[in-house]
């Protein structure tokens, strides 16, 4: 992290730098994409894999990173991306969704899900361009495509998505001073004064504060 402020004359001052949150946790929202399957690539066999980034096998792998709660949101979405031009279709896609549960249990969604879109290029004529398995719980989650059915030809503006949003809350102690602080007592060609530390994860903002010292 960086700061800077109007550089001070005087023979010596001292600085603090406080973190400050309102309480002691931080709660952060993340979001997992893996690359879509779009036109050609969405195809019987195919398969689509998004991870959470923090999640591993380890049994304590939630307080290993400090985490006090988390809830996670999957999307697979099948859609249709209508600035691309394409002949008028339906197309129907059967799936297996399986996902892993933050105790490393195995879930394969049952029945298999089976998402239909359409598009048509008649102005004004409503079609669904979207269609979505929602669910809770997974922080790896592979989809395979088990069938695809097109009403006539293949479509290039079809896109498959495999998202993870996961909203959580970290533990986080405000008693904690961030590392290396540091000041550079040379002032910029600004006028300022450069101070400089090492960020601290769960802080939403710095507080600075300095003060003159007399010899």
């Amino acid at each position: 992290m960086k700061a800077k402020f109007n550089t001070i004359y005087c023979t010596a001052f001292m600085l603090f730098c406080i973190l400050w949150i309102p309480q002691s946790m931080q709660a952060i929202e993340q979001i997992y994409s893996g690359v879509p399957l779009t036109g050609a690539t969405i195809q019987n066999g195919a398969t689509l894999t998004t991870t959470d980034a923090l999640f591993n096998s380890s049994p304590t792998w939630i307080s290993d990173q400090n985490i006090r709660y988390q809830k996670v949101q999957n999307h697979v979405l099948l859609h249709v991306n209508t600035t691309v031009p394409s002949v008028d279709y339906t197309a129907t896609v059967t799936l297996q969704v399986t996902y892993t549960s933050e105790d490393g249990s195995v879930t394969t969604i049952s029945p298999n899900p089976v998402l239909t879109v359409e598009y048509n290029n008649i102005a004004g004529v409503i079609h669904q361009d979207k269609d979505a398995i929602i669910f809770e719980g997974g922080h790896e989650v592979t989809v395979q495509i088990l069938s695809v059915n097109y009403s006539q030809g293949t479509p290039t503006n079809l896109a498959l998505e495999n998202n993870i949003r996961i909203n959580r809350l970290f533990n986080f102690d405000v008693n904690t001073p961030p590392a290396n602080l540091s000041v550079n007592q040379t002032p910029l060609a600004s006028n300022e004064i450069e101070i400089t530390w090492d960020a601290v994860q769960g802080a939403e903002q710095y507080q600075l504060e300095w003060t003159h010292i007399n010899n």
